[in-house]
């Protein structure tokens, strides 16, 4: 299967996941306002449809083989504030009914949301620097958002190679966790603030940046259930 998918500007994609049913759901960015979003779409079934930034996250839904159909078609969606913002990194959750993102954005005004019931690991604020690592949720019609948030200092904090704000890392579910492996930090202390505990006593995450005179890349590693994060009733459920 070879497909192409992009507008008249320059278009990457730097993550990709198989959910459910063999769909596949890939994200990047776009520097373009035309870049294909699927059949029919509307500021009613995406969850934005218009690049608000000079590159903006996308998100796509495709079946395996390639070969949309009535049943199976294919969608994408914008998603990002008014700077640029790049999605690395995708992972789908609960039954495949979710989809998360991670990656870098350089917007004060991305679209972040806490939990419908609230939530600790939330912050609403860009931190500073050229980037803030985000984490954004949305359901698998790439229309309803379930959550996004900040995460960074007041340096550049960013997902990808050292030195390179690009690029798909290591990110995994494992049973209700979530893990993120090989965030780069440039920042003294980050938000949300992590706290780690080993069950048995005091928590375990190292939250001091050690010395930096040449100002390395530091490198982080997160990890929370999320568990309790999507509810959703299956109306099909036995009782």
């Amino acid at each position: 299967m070879l497909s192409r998918i992009g507008g008249n500007g320059t278009d990457q994609f730097n993550g990709l996941t198989v959910g459910p049913g063999d769909t596949l759901y890939i994200t990047g960015y776009s520097s373009n306002g035309n870049f294909p979003l699927g059949t029919g779409a509307t500021a009613a079934n995406r969850f934005s449809i218009n690049n608000t930034g000079s590159n903006d996250g996308v998100i796509c839904k495709l079946p395996k083989d390639g070969k949309p159909g009535a049943t199976d078609p294919f969608i994408a969606t914008y998603f990002g504030g008014s700077n640029d913002d790049r999605g690395n990194t995708i992972r789908t959750y609960a039954f495949g009914t979710a989809v998360m993102i991670f990656g870098e954005t350089g917007s004060s005004n991305f679209p972040v949301k806490n939990l419908s019931d609230g939530g600790s690991f939330y912050d609403s604020t860009y931190n500073g620097g050229t980037w803030d690592i985000f984490w954004l949720a949305l359901q698998t019609d790439l229309k309803t958002q379930l959550y996004a948030t900040y995460v960074g200092g007041t340096n550049n904090d960013y997902l990808g190679e050292t030195g390179v704000p690009a690029g798909s890392n290591h990110f995994m579910v494992e049973g209700d966790s979530l893990i993120v492996l090989g965030t780069t930090s440039h920042s003294t202390s980050i938000e949300p603030k992590v706290v780690g505990s080993n069950r048995q006593g005091p928590a375990v995450f190292d939250s001091t940046r050690t010395s930096d005179t040449d100002n390395d890349d530091i490198h982080l590693v997160f990890k929370w259930r999320i568990g309790n994060l999507f509810n959703y009733d299956f109306g099909d459920a036995p009782i």
